[in-house]
């Protein structure tokens, strides 16, 4: 029985379409100023929080993580098959020529998801030379005082090996978790999710870069109101 059971389907009408205007309206009128600075940015690579001298900690809307995950693409090499130099630009065509192992290779991330999810491997976890899998939550609330003298020793060791940054003591489980986050490769079910997002906004960012031009959040926004006008399950669908 759906949740919905108790309410009459004109009730229901009625409340997607209050809910369709108000974001057809969030769109027309507050959206638009952001979709022709998205337009004519020219994707020039944004400035750091830190570099910016911003509290923000990051990207925060869907249009600007886009054009962050892009930049990055861009800023490690993963167009230079593309880029033309004496034009300062990227050629349309080979970058639609890349385009079906680019979308595979999102399909990958899934594939990646899949196998960690497999494995119960559903929360964040990091490869620590010298003990092996460490968990977020094993981290800050399941290793004991004498597992957590064990990790901070590795965590040292591996300091000096590599000659990472330090800040010299590990006061508290929050402060290991830091520097373990600050310097080692997070994997799990939701960092594999995360990385097929990531390749999603790069593929938009180039395709808009290249004259295609896809807006994720504007279009995310037109699916989930047409989304909301179908009935359960999309009219009995078994997935």
């Amino acid at each position: 029985m759906s949740r919905y059971d108790s309410y009459s389907q004109e009730t229901l009408d009625e409340a997607v379409r209050e809910e369709m205007a108000r974001q057809a309206a969030d769109i027309n009128n507050n959206g638009r100023a952001a979709q022709i600075a998205f337009l004519n940015a020219g994707y020039e690579p944004q400035q750091s929080p830190q570099q910016s001298g911003s509290k923000e900690l990051g990207p925060v809307t869907v249009r600007e993580w886009q054009k962050a995950s892009h930049d990055l693409a861009v800023a490690k090499d993963w167009w230079q098959e593309a880029y033309e130099p004496s034009e300062g630009t990227f050629d349309q065509a080979v970058v639609l020529s890349m385009l079906g192992t680019k979308l595979l290779l999102v399909c990958s991330e899934l594939c990646e998801a899949f196998e960690e999810y497999r494995d119960n491997r559903l929360d964040v976890w990091w490869e620590i030379p010298g003990i092996g899998k460490v968990f977020e939550s094993d981290v800050l609330e399941t290793l004991v005082a004498e597992e957590m003298v064990a990790l901070e020793k590795a965590l040292r060791r591996d300091i000096i090996d590599r000659d990472l940054d330090w800040a010299g003591s590990f006061t508290d489980r929050t402060e290991v978790l830091g520097h373990i986050k600050a310097h080692y490769k997070p994997e799990g079910l939701g960092i594999e999710m995360a990385d097929a997002v990531i390749r999603i906004g790069d593929l938009a960012g180039i395709l808009t870069r290249v004259g295609i031009r896809i807006d994720l959040q504007e279009l995310m926004t037109l699916k989930h109101t047409y989304n909301m006008t179908r009935p359960s399950r999309h009219g009995g669908k078994n997935a």
